[in-house]
């Protein structure tokens, strides 16, 4: 489904956003 679909990469968006504050040499 598209719902799924544009869920993962979401995820993966948040996940990526909060390593990036989490660690600023990341980003």
């Amino acid at each position: 489904t598209q719902t799924g679909h544009l869920d993962r990469p979401l995820a993966e968006i948040r996940l990526n956003r909060v390593t990036i504050h989490a660690n600023p040499l990341a980003g």
